[in-house]
């Protein structure tokens, strides 16, 4: 039971490549509002179900990599299938550049609140 939790959850941490598969089509303002509120709830679950720091961290890194995949590729479909402007690259760079930002610090937090929690 505890590999099937393991497991759930760390696939659930890749969750924002779907969101960002589903809605690329609406561009930054629809997809980066999903991603930013599946961030903050997936930082939440990893908090509460991780035992331990290093599986809080692995499951943080885990979400980390998904986001970056996430602004990655929707970033590419939107150029390839909606607008393929000179700006959309720029604009989804900075997003990129924003989500792992803000997956970090949030990570950042979760992990040090599981610090002093275990204390």
């Amino acid at each position: 039971m505890k590999k099937l939790k393991f497991i759930a959850i760390t696939l659930a941490n890749y969750l924002p490549v779907l969101c960002a598969c589903l809605f690329y089509k609406g561009g930054a303002p629809v997809e980066w509002k999903l991603c930013i509120i599946l961030q903050i709830l997936l930082v939440v679950l990893n908090y509460i179900f991780s035992s331990k720091k290093s599986v809080l961290t692995f499951y943080n890194v885990n979400l980390f990599i998904s986001t970056i995949l996430a602004n990655a590729l929707s970033t590419y479909l939107y150029y390839c299938n909606v607008s393929s402007d000179s700006e959309t690259p720029a604009v989804g760079m900075f997003g990129l550049i924003v989500g792992a930002i803000f997956v970090f610090i949030l990570s950042l937090i979760s992990i040090l609140l599981k610090r002093k929690k275990s204390e």
